[in-house]
């Protein structure tokens, strides 16, 4: 790791990542004025022993106004299909209607859903960004699926905005939604590689300065530590003259 600091290519380098990271950022922005992100999620339970649904709306777009087209709800079994069908929706008691809409999030007074048939309703796409609407709806028989879509009203389509309308999480929608944090954490992380090779430039000098006198000091201790040691064996001859008189 500290070889790479040592190249002198390495500041280029991190200009050029933050260069492409710029260029990333600006890019999600105009992408951004396009496109519309929108998770729905479909809730049933039952009120006053009227089983209902209700259908929570929510804009996940980084800075686009859902303003055009419209949501429409649909009771999507076979048996709703004919236009001789029962009616899927039934009144609740507390609104004395069929559906009504819930405020929710930053939505203080959403458009109240429309009846198209006996299957279906529908409302007008107003959302804004981050916001959440949601709607109620009565329904004859519980848990009846309903399926969700949207209707661009090609008449009065934004500027060519594409949808991106689903009921789980997607990758797309997941990277749309987050592309100013991920970009930001891509800048952070730059920003401390930058700030660590900074750190390393000034630091590698003074190491490199450290570990000459270092290896200098050790030089010096290991001349200090060499004992020259020599065994001289000198024989006895006072011993030895000794033993032959006493013979």
């Amino acid at each position: 790791m500290i070889n790479i600091f040592k190249e002198s290519s390495a500041p280029y380098i991190l200009a050029l990542l933050v260069s492409l990271l710029g260029w990333m950022f600006n890019t999600a922005i105009e992408n951004a004025k396009n496109v519309w992100i929108v998770q729905y999620e479909i809730v049933y339970d039952v009120k006053n022993d009227v089983p209902i649904a209700e259908v929570y709306f929510e804009n996940k777009s980084l800075f686009k106004l859902l303003n055009v087209g419209t949501f429409v709800i649909e009771c999507y079994d076979e048996k709703f299909r004919s236009v001789e069908a029962p009616n899927c929706f039934t009144k609740i008691p507390d609104i004395l209607g069929e559906a009504a809409a819930l405020r929710v999030g930053n939505v203080s007074s959403p458009t109240m859903p429309e009846k198209v048939d006996n299957k279906g309703y529908k409302a007008r796409a107003l959302i804004p960004p981050g916001g959440s609407v949601a709607y109620r709806f009565g329904l004859g028989e519980a848990n009846t699926p309903l399926h969700v879509s949207y209707n661009p009203a090609s008449n009065t389509a934004d500027g060519g905005a594409q949808m991106l309308l689903t009921d789980s999480w997607t990758l797309e929608g997941f990277i749309f939604s987050n592309y100013l944090r991920i970009i930001g954490l891509g800048f952070a992380i730059c920003f401390v590689i930058i700030f660590a090779w900074i750190t390393a430039m000034l630091l590698l000098p003074l190491c490199d300065r450290w570990n000459i006198c270092r290896k200098t000091q050790d030089k010096q201790v290991d001349k200090v530590q060499k004992i020259d040691v020599r065994l001289i064996i000198i024989p006895d001859d006072d011993h030895e003259a000794t033993g032959e008189q006493a013979q």
